[in-house]
């Protein structure tokens, strides 16, 4: 099964980038035939951003945890996993270490583990996730009978219908819970107005 994981986490202070020249300067010559020597101090200009200090000529340090970014001629610390599609059978299963963001859905058959945070602008479907921090899926969760949700902390979602959730906080749900097997630690909360919670089993504190 393919792995989608980010191993370059780097921490406060830990050394991350050096420019180095494939090839030493060579002399050169003028158009009379004079030797002109190499530039001792050429410099490649870098455009250093959030989480990166210059600490000595052409080495970058790290001032913050996160993801080292090099883009062009730019280099940044992401503190957070941002995966730009669909987490499935195709990209791989997603493990992270720190605080993650799935701009996509996550499938039928992905497993998705995270120790912070996780944001999921898609469904869940049929999937096996475990959070470390609080889950905000921002277009609900579907597991199917063999899926499963675990979250640490806090739950967020538009909507829970045939799932297994086990959640550590509190589950706030903006339109229905149906058909589900909900165990919270905490308190649940579906929306007063026109949210509906109807069928399966739910277990709260």
């Amino acid at each position: 099964i393919c792995e989608k994981q980010q191993r370059n986490i780097v921490s406060v202070d830990q050394f991350i980038a050096e420019i180095r020249y494939e090839n030493p300067g060579t002399p050169g010559s003028d158009v009379y035939g004079n030797v002109v020597e190499p530039l001792c101090d050429e410099r490649f200009t870098v455009s250093v951003g959030e989480g990166v200090e210059e600490r000595e000529p052409h080495k970058y340090y790290a001032t913050i945890d996160g993801i080292p970014t090099i883009e062009e001629f730019s280099i940044y610390i992401m503190q957070k996993f941002i995966h730009a599609g669909d987490v499935n059978l195709k990209s791989g299963n997603l493990r992270f270490d720190g605080p993650a963001e799935i701009k996509g859905s996550i499938d039928s058959g992905a497993v998705v583990e995270v120790t912070g945070d996780l944001v999921v602008h898609g469904t869940i479907r049929n999937a096996h996730v475990r959070v470390g921090g609080n889950l905000d899926a921002k277009a609900g969760i579907v597991t199917g009978p063999t899926g499963l949700v675990r979250v640490r902390c806090d739950l967020v979602a538009e909507f829970v219908e045939n799932s297994n959730i086990v959640c550590g906080g509190n589950i706030k749900i903006s339109k229905v819970m149906i058909n589900s097997n909900v165990s919270c630690s905490g308190g649940i909360e579906v929306n007063p107005n026109d949210g509906i919670a109807a069928g399966g089993v739910i277990l709260c504190r």
